[in-house]
């Protein structure tokens, strides 16, 4: 995000600019075109950060971004719902199961039938999952701008 006083330069060379190209000045249409570049240009470095988050996540632990989500989501849920796990993370049920079908090959992961209804199957994290999580470096608390 730029600063007031930075948004307030840019907005005042675009004038300039726009004045000399068309004669006069619509300040509305400029400002919404400094608006809408400021936020395309704040979502290129937030997904450019993410991005860089998990190429160092996998390198570290072995584990994607959606495989961490669900491993942290286990952990402070405890006895979770697959459904639950999908809302939770934002990711369909199908998405979530594939994804746990992975953590429960590496060991992270096991899923039970729920006792008091067999319809509905909960994960649980193993000691190896616990243990994984607690070795994975916190996210970035720096800014990208």
């Amino acid at each position: 995000m730029t600063s007031l006083s930075s948004s307030s330069c840019m907005y005042n060379s675009c004038i300039l600019i726009y004045k000399n190209r068309q004669g006069k000045c619509s300040r509305n249409k400029l400002m919404k075109k400094i608006e809408i570049k400021t936020v395309l240009i704040t979502l290129r470095k937030l997904m450019r950060a993410t991005d860089l988050y998990s190429r160092k996540l996998v390198k570290t632990s072995g584990l994607t971004t959606p495989q961490l989500l669900l491993l942290q989501s286990i952990r402070s849920k405890g006895e979770v719902s697959i459904s639950e796990l999908s809302g939770d993370v934002s990711l369909s049920q199908a998405t979530v199961t594939n994804i746990l079908d992975r953590l429960e090959a590496k060991g992270l992961v096991i899923r039970q039938r729920s006792s008091k209804d067999r319809r509905k199957v909960h994960a649980y994290l193993t000691e190896d999952g616990k243990n994984l999580i607690k070795k994975i470096p916190a996210t970035s608390t720096k800014k990208f701008y």
